[in-house]
């Protein structure tokens, strides 16, 4: 098919420069890998920009700024809009080196090449597939054992914690699978809004107990 073709040849395409980043490996995917949200993923890491590139970026924000000014106030030219589409991407080039992933990560995981929902192309890096999760957690494991001599080590208790883009993440996929839920269970669904309009009106001061966001108001009806 055609269709199928293009698609191809735009995922691959992507695929290509994902590939030039040093990822272990990179897939090309029409829709969204079943058991995405359950893989283990790494996340970029901070860095700042030179003083050479924070300085253009700085430049290239006051220009679109000014420019962006123009064009609401209607005092622009015709060029303006294509000045400032030229100038937004040279602020996304910027940005985005302001962040960057690890060798670990690199080493380890990959990056998925897919289309959305809406059918747009989606890159998604960090991702690290099951098998090699497995070896990692051997590996680290193995590193953690204590070298003991004559007497028994107590094995320390390891601590977890979690980045705030990644809690952000975890969250963000938390709410669409119980928007999702909610959706395929129009009884849960009944019962979870009525629950949530009976906090409002006979308890209004422990409404925060429903994870519903709704607003009730009231209107006196004249007769």
């Amino acid at each position: 098919m055609l269709l199928e073709k293009l698609v191809a040849e735009k995922l691959e395409a992507a695929a290509g420069t994902v590939r030039a980043e040093g990822w272990k490996w990179v897939e090309c995917r029409t829709s969204m890998p079943e058991g995405l949200h359950s893989m283990e993923r790494h996340y970029p890491e901070d860095v700042n920009l030179s003083e050479e590139d924070q300085a253009v970026l700085d430049a290239a924000q006051a220009e679109y700024d000014e420019l962006a000014e123009l064009i609401e106030s209607g005092a622009a030219d015709d060029e303006a809009e294509a000045k400032l589409e030229e100038v937004e991407k040279r602020i996304d080039a910027l940005t985005a080196r302001t962040e960057a992933y690890g060798p670990e990560a690199l080493a380890n995981g990959g990056a998925f090449i897919m289309l959305d929902y809406y059918g747009r192309l989606s890159i998604e890096r960090g991702f690290v597939k099951p098998d090699d999760a497995e070896v990692k957690d051997e590996d680290e494991a193995d590193e953690s054992l204590p070298s003991v001599a004559g007497g028994e080590a107590k094995l320390a208790i390891p601590t977890v914690t979690h980045s705030a883009a990644l809690i952000e993440d975890l969250t963000a996929h938390k709410t669409a699978a119980l928007r999702i839920e909610l959706a395929n269970n129009a009884d849960v669904a009944l019962v979870a809004v009525v629950h949530a309009m009976l906090l409002q009106v006979a308890y209004p001061y422990n409404s925060e107990q429903s994870a519903l966001q709704l607003s009730i108001t009231h209107e006196r009806l004249n007769p």
